[in-house]
């Protein structure tokens, strides 16, 4: 044993005074002794090697005969890409996409590297794909194509990530004809339908856990052919059991609903929990909504304050207004109309019609600790929605020009814009009656208010039942009073 350590030590040493025989040597080493590999391969590297300086950086990223390095695999990269080697300009371009190659310049730089500063560098990334791409690498045409349909607004270019995904799938590379029917989805409604299938069916084949996604929602909504969630969720498990963030979560509702199989509650919300920890907002979303309502698994509001602020805190504005409920109402928080306030103005800042509405009401009836500086023009948004034709932003304007939020009071066009919005909300019925009966903004007219009040009585409105039924009393009352004042003339 030790005359074999010998002799193969010897041949290890006098492989390393010639580069080429260096790396010849550790390709034939490579599976049976990986560490020895990676020294004949440092050393042909270090003596300038270009294909092995690549299969260094190949061994620091996989962790193959050495500790795994990201951060020494993009110097290694670095080196044989400035070299013109086309494959680790390529890699190195996906090393920049995952924040894994910092600018160092020496091993020890990034050697206490950490997850947390990870900095994505689409520039740097789009630098060296290109230089790759231009030379024919199939694989660095499709990462190049998809940088310039998901990088930054300074770097997108529609047009041209799709010429260079065609030339990526003429080579027939799983990437490229995945990217290119992805992007003429996104350029074209009317993409041709079987051409699509079949190329998401190649990429599929070809083990991309995006394409088996795409596939599970051709098959769940029926774009391609007749639904089949059978199918979806064969496809969505195969993604989801790869990391894909999409699949996991769409898996997740089909084995709460129990569709394309039998349902499957625990499973399900294990996919959702694993998609939400993954980053997936909608996920997140999903599964505060499912802990609010239970239903399947029994309703948990802690839980759900926590996914939806999860949610909320990554941009999800529904996440955001749901979250305000929870501290409206007090489920699964302390209950605290301030912090309700902050989560509703997040969701209506961001455009949700339905936490414009909340805010307002919120405002109106509690004692919300919004700074003036901090309260958002509500009537802004109110009044904008009601300029094109949308009754219930007409009413919320009302509700703020009567009682001057964020607006100087105005009955005459609360009133205004009351009577619009009665057209066909039952609120601003029940509002424009009452508005009608005390002649606020508007001539008093007792007739018409108790037919606006009837009508609010009408769509179930309790307040209003009420309403009409103290008017009615009233106008009873008084014409009473007048025939007593007739009658009593007429005796006279």
């Amino acid at each position: 044993m030790m005359k074999f350590n010998l002799i193969a030590t010897s041949l290890d040493y006098l492989a390393t005074r010639s580069p080429t025989r260096a790396r010849a040597r550790a390709n034939r080493l490579s599976e049976k002794a990986p560490t020895r590999a990676f020294e004949l391969f440092a050393s042909a590297a270090g003596a300038g090697d270009v294909e092995a300086a690549f299969i260094v950086g190949e061994c620091y990223l996989e962790g193959k005969g050495i500790l795994r390095q990201p951060c020494e695999a993009a110097r290694w990269y670095r080196r044989a890409a400035v070299a013109g080697h086309a494959r680790a300009q390529c890699r190195l371009a996906q090393l920049h996409l995952f924040g894994l190659a910092p600018a160092a310049t020496e091993p020890s730089d990034g050697l206490f590297y950490s997850v947390e500063e990870r900095e994505v560098d689409y520039c740097a990334a789009e630098l060296w794909a290109r230089r790759a791409a231009e030379t024919g690498n199939a694989e660095a045409q499709a990462l190049l194509g998809y940088i310039l349909s998901a990088g930054p607004d300074e770097l997108c270019d529609a047009a041209a990530a799709l010429e260079w995904y065609r030339k990526s799938a003429e080579q027939d590379c799983a990437q490229g004809r995945l990217g290119y029917v992805i992007a003429l989805m996104k350029n074209s409604e009317s993409a041709d339908k079987a051409f699509v299938h079949e190329e998401l069916v190649h990429a599929a084949a070809a083990g991309l856990p995006t394409a088996h996604y795409l596939l599970g929602v051709e098959a769940e909504l029926a774009t391609h052919s007749v639904m089949d969630e059978s199918a979806a969720r064969q496809h969505y498990e195969i993604a989801a059991a790869a990391g894909h963030g999409k699949a996991q979560m769409r898996l997740g509702l089909l084995l709460i609903e129990g569709r394309g199989g039998s349902a499957n509650a625990v499973d399900g919300e294990s996919w959702l929990r694993r998609a939400a920890l993954g980053g997936d907002i909608e996920a997140a979303s999903q599964l505060g909504d499912m802990y609010a309502r239970g239903g399947a698994l029994p309703p948990n509001y802690a839980e759900s304050a926590y996914w939806f602020r999860t949610a909320a805190e990554r941009g999800d504005k529904w996440a955001a207004r749901s979250l305000g409920m929870l501290y409206l109402t007090g489920a699964g928080v302390g209950r605290d109309p301030d912090e309700a306030a902050s989560w509703f103005k997040r969701a209506a800042v961001a455009g949700d019609v339905d936490a414009q509405g909340e805010l307002a009401l919120l405002m109106q009836t509690e004692p919300v600790l919004l700074l003036a500086e901090e309260r958002p023009p509500i009537h802004e948004w109110f009044e904008r929605r009601a300029e094109q034709g949308d009754l219930i932003g007409a009413f919320n304007y009302a509700v703020c020009l009567a009682q001057g939020l964020g607006v100087p009071p105005n009955e005459e066009r609360a009133a205004f814009w009351l009577e619009r919005a009665a057209k066909g909300v039952v609120q601003a019925q029940f509002w424009y009656g009452r508005v009608l009966a005390s002649g606020s903004g508007v001539a008093k007219d007792e007739v018409q208010a108790a037919i606006w009040l009837a009508r609010a009585a009408e769509g179930g409105m309790g307040e209003a039942q009420l309403a009409l039924a103290e008017l009615q009393l009233k106008i009873v009352a008084e014409s009473a009073r007048t025939d007593v004042v007739t009658d009593l003339g007429d005796r006279q």
